[in-house]
């Protein structure tokens, strides 16, 4: 099965379009998110563990100024991508995730348009972690962080 996610220009007009292909790519079908209209896709992520359970990451098309439930902007698929349904149950609002990452069963969401940032969730649970500072700019007056758009874990660090 492909997958290919089709969001080009601003993404207004893409509306978070998903298609998938059963043949090779020779005939698609739109898949449907059950989103908001106003939200576009910003990654698909496959679970480390199983190539069939996919995560769908969402943000508004228009930066900054509309926010949803974090639990609107992350859709999870146990089918290959055929099927859809939310993946965390969390009220925490964004603006948008711009990356998505698992390890074991915690998420790491990047969520860089809004004051939330790296937003860590396990299970019901859910820390915020700031993204880093520029000391230089702390030690005359400024919290500068660093706006990040992907996460990337070296996992072989030892404890």
């Amino acid at each position: 099965m492909n997958i290919v996610v089709d969001v080009s220009g601003s993404g207004a007009l893409s509306n978070g379009h998903l298609y998938v292909s059963e043949d090779m790519g020779e005939t698609w079908s739109m898949i449907d998110l059950d989103t908001a209209d106003d939200l576009i896709i910003t990654k698909v992520t496959q679970h480390p563990e199983n190539p069939e359970h996919l995560y769908v990451t969402l943000k508004h098309n228009v930066m900054y100024e509309f926010l949803s439930p974090v639990s609107e902007l992350v859709r999870e698929s146990f089918d290959g991508g055929r099927t859809w349904q939310q993946a965390i149950d969390l009220d925490l609002e964004s603006n948008g995730i711009v990356d998505f990452d698992i390890i074991g069963s915690v998420y790491y969401l990047v969520c860089p348009y809004d004051d939330l940032k790296i937003v860590k969730v396990n299970g019901t649970e859910h820390e915020l972690i700031d993204t880093p500072n520029v000391e230089e700019f702390q030690a005359i007056g400024f919290n500068f962080g660093f706006p990040l758009d992907t996460l990337l874990f070296d996992l072989m660090i030892p404890e």
